[in-house]
């Protein structure tokens, strides 16, 4: 038997035009938080879970479908009951850039844990406002 949760126009339905700030959570753990204001946007992914060198870490604009492919390999080592155990892990995250953000503005930050897109935000064309006298 299906529950109807509610129905369409009904405050179940609510949501908000825009949001200010949205996590997303990435496969397996990786958790990326958006922020939008009037003029940039950024996004932040969280790489804690994949300890991955600068060297090992690739991104690629794909900007038909406004997408950033970041992809990296993940190495980690630890000693375990006096076993070394070493791991090797090749992951890739796909981050959808939002319609209002200039694609050719984007820009990214790493800093051994955390990654850092930033852009601008493009704006609609001006329209010409005529105002008109009350004596006209």
């Amino acid at each position: 038997m299906i529950k109807i949760a509610g129905f369409p126009f009904s405050p179940e339905f609510d949501r908000p035009t825009q949001r200010k700030c949205r996590v997303r959570r990435f496969q397996p753990y990786s958790i990326s938080q958006e922020m939008i204001t009037p003029t940039t946007w950024s996004a932040t992914v969280d790489l804690t879970s994949f300890p991955t060198q600068k060297e090992d870490l690739k991104i690629t604009k794909d900007e038909s479908k406004r997408e950033l492919q970041i992809s990296g390999l993940s190495k980690t080592s630890e000693i375990v009951e006096r076993m070394k155990i070493e791991s090797v892990h090749n992951w890739e995250r796909t981050l959808s850039v939002p319609k209002t953000v200039d694609f050719e503005s984007l820009s990214s930050k790493f800093d051994g844990k955390n990654l850092l897109f930033t852009a601008d935000r493009k704006f609609g064309r001006n329209v010409p406002i005529n105002f008109l006298n009350k004596s006209e």
